[in-house]
């Protein structure tokens, strides 16, 4: 019923708009004014006419799955997305209020080239320098590319082994060098890899610390993952998926400890639950590693943060409402996409895909402690990423599927985060 409802007014703005620009927009009459042309079309000074602007599949419409956002060096943003339309990486770069979209990989980078991009990851570096990983779905390869003075430098990563590379990925910066974590389908783990000037050195991570009744269960390790890097080294949260714990592995100098901070009792080895399916990681202002995941078990998004070797978790939303019309308790399914950032203040801000009515809800800590949650406006949207703004606020991108000119993609859209939890 909903997509009848918001056809029939697409239909007769279409109409109307249609009417509109034959009148105004007549050789023989008056000529368009610039800004007074119908949605989608620009008026051309040249001819008169309001003209169409460019197929949307360029742009910021017909994208499909995560965003992976940065803030380049002049304050701008940049975004990488997968075109569902063009079966190919898009590169959107913020200017003036607009996006200056470019294709990467894919067919509508080169005509030769198979679909690539359906799991992309993004960083910047302190020259403000983009560094891009993505996942090439057809054949399980990993790609990366940066930014040069003579446009993108892109290669495999041929440390990956073809056929292996899962839909997990991340990219972070150490000590001046790219660092990237995947899940590797042959061992179900995570592979880490660095770039020197020998080419990419690999790794797999180690098995978690044994806890008390720990079985011979093989693990399961990277269905789920986030990446970033702390000052004592690189940081990986991600899901395990055999006992359903969160796991963070840390780099400092003696190499990889790996433990699991939440799904499970440390000291008993006791289930708690299925935790960290997905995670979301960012610092905090001083460095410390910040954590938002998904409880399964009782339908609620979590926060974690460490600092000085100890791990404090508080509750950010939960997925329990009440069904006032029949007087019962429901679950949504809250946090299948998570995204979280701190601010400069210290406090966090997270944003959490509701699955079961596809709306995006967002919470912002309070000075006083706590969160206030908004749901976003809007209607069908998904894949909620969070990125701090020039002026300390925080902005959520997520894409919006309501157009029916774009079955099963959506387009990018921005809100503002209300200041301070106000």
């Amino acid at each position: 019923m909903s997509v009848r409802r918001s056809t029939t007014p697409l239909l007769l703005l279409a109409l109307v708009g249609a009417l509109w620009l034959a009148a105004s927009c007549d050789k023989e009459t008056a000529k368009c004014e610039t800004g007074l042309c119908p949605s989608g079309f620009a008026c051309n000074p040249g001819s008169g006419l309001c003209e169409a602007l460019a197929s949307p599949a360029t742009s910021t419409s017909g994208l499909l799955g995560r965003l992976a956002a940065v803030r380049m060096a002049d304050g701008q943003l940049g975004v990488a997305a997968f075109s569902s339309e063009r079966k190919s990486l898009l590169w959107m770069r913020e200017s003036q209020g607009d996006w200056q979209p470019s294709f990467l990989a894919g067919p509508a980078a080169s005509a030769q080239e198979p679909p690539a991009g359906h799991t992309s990851a993004a960083v910047t570096d302190t020259d403000g320098i983009v560094h891009l990983a993505w996942r090439r779905a057809g054949d399980g390869t990993l790609w990366y590319a940066t930014q040069g003075a003579n446009g993108w430098q892109r290669e495999q990563v041929m440390a990956a082994t073809p056929g292996t590379v899962g839909a997990a990925l991340a990219i972070g910066m150490w000590q001046g060098q790219p660092i990237l974590a995947w899940r590797a389908l042959d061992i179900q783990n995570i592979r880490v890899a660095r770039k020197g000037a020998d080419g990419w050195q690999v790794e797999a991570l180690p098995q978690p610390v044994a806890l008390p009744g720990d079985t011979t269960a093989p693990v399961d390790l990277g269905r789920s993952l986030a990446m970033v890097v702390m000052p004592s080294g690189p940081a990986i949260a991600a899901y395990e998926a055999t006992r359903g714990d969160l796991v963070v592995a840390v780099h400092p100098d003696a190499g990889w400890s790996v433990a699991r901070i939440a799904g499970v009792d440390a000291k008993t080895g006791a289930d708690q639950g299925d935790v960290g399916m997905p995670v979301a990681a960012t610092l905090g202002p001083g460095g410390e590693l910040v954590l938002a995941y998904r409880d399964r078990l009782n339908d609620r998004v979590m926060l974690a943060r460490a600092k000085s070797g100890v791990v404090a978790h508080q509750l950010v939303m939960d997925g329990q409402r009440i069904d006032e019309a029949h007087q019962t308790t429901r679950s949504d399914l809250l946090g299948s996409v998570l995204s979280v950032v701190v601010l400069p203040t210290g406090l966090a801000v997270v944003a959490a895909q509701d699955a079961t009515s596809m709306r995006v809800r967002v919470a912002a800590e309070k000075p006083a402690g706590g969160f206030s949650t908004y749901t976003v406006p809007g209607t069908l949207q998904a894949w909620p990423t969070l990125v701090t703004q020039p002026d300390a606020t925080a902005a959520c991108l997520w894409l919006d599927l309501a157009n029916p000119a774009h079955p099963g993609s959506g387009r990018l859209q921005r809100w503002n985060v209300p200041r301070g939890g106000e």
